[in-house]
C-alpha cells in the first residue's frame, strides 16, 4: 500500500461524504452529469477578471514556490476548490472557495487552512489562477502562499450543494452568531436580483437551501458581513458533513469501485481507484483525529493595501510582503 494512502484518507474523509451522498441522489434521480465541463480547456481562451490591474510587483518578494514541508512526509495536504458556477448552463465561473486540508498522520492532527479568494499573488487574484493556468498554476499559487506541498485536489461544483446536503438529511451544526442578509444573490438558477435571508443562532438541522445561504452569505448583520467569516462558516459545514454520512441508511453505499466512477463525472478530482477503495474501507476512523483552524485574514497575516495602487481593485497581501510569516504560522499548527 501507498504509505500516502492513509493520511489521503483522513484528509479528503471531510469531503468524500459529500462525494458519496451526491452521487446516490444523482444516480437515483437520473441527473448524472458533469458539473466541471472541459473548463480546464478553455483556460487559455479568456481574459482574467483583474486584466487591468495597476502594476505593484516589482516591490513583491514572494517566497519561491519551492515547499516548506518537501522533507516531512508524514504532512499529506489536500486542496480543496469550490467555484462559483451556481446552475448548469453558467460559464465562466471562478475558484472562490480555496481551502487546503493538512492532515499530520504522526500527531492525527488535521489543519484547515482557507486562503481569501482576493488575495493578491502573480499579479492577479488567487480566484483567477485556474482560469489562467489550470489547476497547476492555482497549485503553485498556493504553495506559494502556504509553503505546503499539494498532493491531491478536489473540486467541488457548488451548483449541486443544496441537493448534496438533502441527500445526507441535512447537516446538524450549531451556529455561534445568527446574523440577516438582506442582499443576498437570487442566482440559484440564473436569476438576478436581490432578498433578505436569516440565519438563526443555535443547535439545528439545515437543509439542502440554508446550509447554501450559510455557507455563500458575505453581506450578514452581526459582524458576518465579510468573506473571512465566510470561510469560517465554510469550514464548519465541512467538518459536520462526515456525521451525516455515518448515518445508518448512508451506510448502505457501498460498491466503491461504482461510487468512483460516478465520482469522476460529478468532480474533478486527481485520485487513482486504489487511493479512493482505501479511503472508502477506511471512512469510519474519521473520529480519532483533532483540528485545527486557520482563516487568513486582515485580522491575521493580511492587509488591504490601496485601491488606487491596483486599479480600483479590492486585493490582499501579506502583512511581510513574502508569506514567510504565513508560512510559519502554518508549519506550527501543523507539524
Amino acid at each position: 500500500m501507498n504509505k500516502n494512502l492513509s493520511t489521503i484518507i483522513v484528509t479528503i474523509c471531510i469531503i468524500v461524504s459529500a462525494i458519496f451522498l451526491s452521487l446516490t441522489y444523482f444516480v437515483s434521480k437520473g441527473k448524472i452529469e458533469n458539473p466541471v465541463t472541459s473548463f480546464s480547456e478553455k483556460i487559455n481562451k479568456s481574459k482574467t477578471p483583474t486584466d487591468n490591474f495597476a502594476g505593484k510587483d516589482a516591490t513583491d518578494k514572494f517566497a519561491g514556490t519551492k515547499e516548506a514541508t518537501e522533507n516531512k512526509d508524514y504532512l499529506y495536504s489536500l486542496l480543496v476548490l469550490g467555484n462559483d458556477k451556481r446552475y448548469d448552463s453558467q460559464q465562466g465561473f471562478r475558484t472562490d472557495t480555496i481551502m487546503v486540508i493538512t492532515v499530520n498522520k504522526n500527531t492525527n492532527k488535521v489543519l484547515f487552512t482557507s486562503i481569501p479568494r482576493d488575495t493578491y499573488i502573480n499579479k492577479d487574484r488567487i480566484n483567477a489562477a485556474y482560469i489562467v493556468g489550470g489547476i497547476a498554476e492555482i497549485n503553485k499559487q498556493v504553495t506559494t502562499i502556504t509553503g505546503l506541498k499539494i498532493n491531491n485536489y478536489a473540486m467541488i461544483d457548488f451548483a449541486h450543494f443544496v441537493d448534496l446536503i438533502d441527500a445526507v438529511g441535512g447537516v446538524k451544526i450549531t451556529v455561534p452568531v445568527g446574523f440577516t442578509d438582506e442582499t443576498y444573490p437570487n442566482d440559484r438558477q440564473g436569476g438576478d436580483g436581490i432578498y433578505t435571508v436569516t440565519i438563526t443562532a443555535g443547535e439545528q438541522v439545515m437543509d439542502g437551501e440554508t446550509a447554501l445561504i450559510y455557507s455563500r452569505s458575505r453581506k450578514g448583520s452581526n459582524g458576518q458581513g465579510s468573506d473571512f467569516k465566510r470561510m469560517e462558516r465554510q469550514q464548519q459545514i465541512l467538518k459536520v458533513l462526515p456525521a451525516s454520512f455515518f448515518q445508518a441508511r448512508n451506510l448502505e453505499t457501498n460498491n466503491a469501485k461504482a461510487i468512483y466512477t460516478k465520482a469522476t463525472q460529478l468532480m474533478e478530482i486527481d485520485l487513482t481507484f486504489e487511493e479512493f477503495e482505501v479511503l472508502f474501507d477506511m471512512l469510519k476512523d474519521h473520529n480519532k483525529y483533532t483540528f485545527e483552524n486557520l482563516v487568513l485574514s486582515t485580522s491575521n497575516y493580511m492587509y488591504n493595501p490601496p485601491l488606487a495602487d491596483y486599479g480600483g481593485a479590492y486585493v490582499l497581501r501579506p502583512n511581510d510582503e513574502s508569506y514567510q510569516e504565513i508560512r510559519s504560522v502554518i508549519l506550527k499548527l501543523i507539524d
